[in-house]
């Protein structure tokens, strides 16, 4: 019926999934050094015949480098490693006929830097490097014929060297568009398919193989925002003979955004909606015409889809409050059915598809992303185990509350872990995780060096997760509001869920805490200098003003504050500092731990030192902690660790 609504390796037989194990009690208290154990998935690939897997995931023998690997998807043989490739190849990609398999690798070839695609035979063999491009490439993709391999590289013009002996940094680097090549994979011969100005973003063949479908990005003009476009292009002419009409808006970048249907009939993209930042999912005629949206009255969002074989349906993930699912989807109706229900962050989330059967991540509240696979009428099957260990951790329930904003009824949803061991009649510290960015928290697993849910509960906090209007999973009308960032209804949002919960009698309320990453760190900033009922606040990474994020970002985050505020801040500072935490820092009295990446390029350090700076004159209570060689996601194991135990340090001398 419709559906409505790093790590340490464990070794390779702990990876297998086995059938019928017995449960083990849960016992061992969860930690930040255990989560920094857990092994993903980064990347996976399903065979054109949907019998095998290629997944990239950490390699036991090269101590947590990532490494490829082959998994059958229907029954539990033991992970085998790719022929031909090593530790730090990446992107694996199956061609057409099943008979290779196509990769991405930052081994030396040709004397170029950067990454280069590699090819191995899938019956085994060495692998041997295809492409020679400074710089390395990115985003290639099999021909339908599996003679050709097509991929993006950036247009690398010479550079003068001024003087070689000089520590110079050239801050003003010129665009680069990036190109669209292609290579034959027999002879090597590679040729630029397509000659325009414009930086291609995206691209998928054409079933013939004789065109390409293009996301096109045109520079912007001074303070201007970037135009893009979905054009067809022939690929042996190298002609632009159709440029789509994709109204109301132009289709929006991101790799693996757009596909073309197997029978040559429909392309499908992600397409901008008539709300800034929000996004979803339509389908054009190549040939012209006006674009259908997917799902537009939806209250959810399409994070993902793919045409099946009959070209008539596609498989989409959806996101809808705290749940997801797989679903098969009429893109002429918008009728749908539910193939399996799906437990992921939607930063995780992804699937790969044949055409007929499913490979995508799933969690469990006490188990981490595995890989599952499914198709229409079948029941889900779960093919790795990756973390076996978590089964000994000892969990917080977690459950999913609703509320409503008093001012206007909006209808909110979000995530409650009660502490392990909860009793009632107890009142409990509780802290507010903010999420980051416009993803929403969802009913699953809660443990990794940003989001903190089970490690709060495992030293006896209630953790509440609410998400605000502007996140994913309300529809787009509501995903565009986080460029409000903060300053509309989301503050008040959160703060009645938070009355909300107090009311259910197990909060202290005089014990509540705050924090979170990123655009969580912002609205742990904005809620510190808005109110004074939070005894504790962690802010990871957050842009606390706004005006010095938009001088020391990279381009890409500037075009997303004009499109924000309006203008840049050079004309519209008003506008920037009314959203800026630091000018409402005078009003702050809440104990603050500020944690932040030396090298983050889209949340700049600057902006901590200055939160700090303020607070440290007022006499509130804070520290800063900067870590050298990390950027906005912190990834080096031992920082991740060092994070995790100083959320907990902070939170437990000021609400214990």
């Amino acid at each position: 019926m419709p559906y409505s609504k790093t790590f340490r390796a464990f070794g390779i037989m702990s990876i297998l999934f086995t059938s019928g194990a017995s449960a083990i009690l849960a016992q061992e208290v969860i930690s930040g050094d255990k989560i920094a154990t857990l092994q993903s998935v980064y990347e996976f690939a399903l065979s054109p015949d949907g019998k095998q897997a290629a997944i990239v995931m950490p390699s036991p023998a090269a101590q947590g480098a990532p490494g490829i690997w082959i998994k059958s998807t229907s029954h539990d043989e033991a992970l085998k490693p790719l022929e031909g490739a090593l530790p730090g190849d990446y992107a694996p990609n199956w061609s057409p006929d099943g008979r290779n398999i196509a990769f991405l690798s930052g081994r030396q070839a040709g004397g170029n830097t950067g990454p280069q695609v590699f090819v191995t035979p899938n019956a085994g063999g060495g692998a041997r490097c295809i492409t020679d491009r400074p710089g390395g490439i990115f985003g290639f993709v099999w021909s339908p014929d599996s003679s050709m391999i097509a991929f993006l590289a950036p247009d690398l013009p010479g550079q003068k060297q001024v003087n070689a002996a000089s520590t110079a940094i050239l801050i003003d680097q010129p665009f680069q568009p990036s190109r669209l090549w292609i290579t034959d994979v027999a002879s090597g011969k590679t040729v630029m398919a397509v000659k325009l100005k414009d930086d291609i973003q995206d691209f998928a063949w054409a079933p013939d193989g004789k065109h390409v479908a293009l996301i096109t990005k045109s520079a912007p003009a001074g303070n201007g925002s970037f135009a893009t476009s979905l054009v067809i292009a022939d690929r042996q002419s190298g002609q632009l003979p159709q440029t789509l009409d994709v109204s109301p808006a132009a289709a929006i970048p991101g790799f693996a955004g757009v596909h073309w249907s197997p029978d040559g009939k429909w392309i499908a993209f992600r397409q901008k909606t008539p709300e800034p930042d929000a996004w979803g999912w339509a389908v054009v005629s190549p040939e012209g015409g006006t674009a259908h949206p997917l799902l537009r009255d939806y209250l959810g969002d399409v994070l993902h889809m793919e045409f099946q074989k009959d070209s008539k349906r596609a498989f989409a993930q959806l996101a809808s409050g705290t749940r997801q699912a797989l679903v098969s989807l009429s893109t002429t109706d918008d009728m749908f059915e539910k193939i399996a229900d799906v437990s992921i962050s939607v930063g995780e989330a992804s699937f790969t598809s044949n055409g007929d059967r499913l490979l995508y991540l799933s969690q469990t509240e006490t188990s981490s992303a595995d890989l599952w696979t499914a198709r229409p009428g079948d029941k889900p099957l779960r093919l790795t185990n990756l973390n076996p260990a978590t089964s000994l951790w000892a969990f917080g329930s977690v459950s999913e509350i609703d509320w409503t904003n008093r001012r206007d009824g909006l209808a909110l949803h979000g995530v409650v872990i009660k502490p392990v061991g909860f009793q009632e009649g107890h009142r409990y510290p509780m802290i507010v995780l903010m999420h980051p960015g416009n993803q929403p928290w969802w009913n699953g697993f809660h443990a990794a060096w940003w989001d903190w849910g089970q490690l709060l509960a495992a030293r006896g906090y209630v953790v509440f997760m609410p998400n605000y209007r502007g996140v994913s999973g309300l529809g787009w009308k509501m995903d565009g509001l986080i460029r409000e960032w903060g300053t509309g209804l989301a503050y008040e949002d959160m703060m009645d869920g938070v009355d909300f919960l107090i009311q259910k009698g197990f909060i202290d309320e005089n014990r509540l805490g705050i924090g979170g990453w990123s655009h969580g760190g912002f609205m742990t900033e904005w809620s510190i200098t808005h109110t004074n009922r939070f005894k504790a606040a962690v802010v990871l990474s957050g842009p606390s003003d706004f005006a010095t994020v938009y001088s020391k970002t990279i381009e890409n985050a500037r075009l997303q504050l004009r499109d924000d505020f309006g203008a840049s801040p050079f004309e519209a500072r008003a506008q920037y500092d009314a959203s800026s935490p630091l000018t409402y820092v005078r009003s702050c009295r809440t104990p603050t731990l500020l944690l932040h990446g030396q090298e983050d390029v889209a949340v700049p350090v600057e902006v901590a030192y200055e939160f700090h700076a303020a607070l440290q004159e007022l006499g509130v209570e804070t520290n800063l902690v900067v870590y050298a060689n990390d950027g906005h996601a912190i990834t080096n194991r031992d920082n991740q660790i060092d994070v995790q135990n100083r959320v907990l340090g902070w939170f437990d001398a000021h609400l214990k």
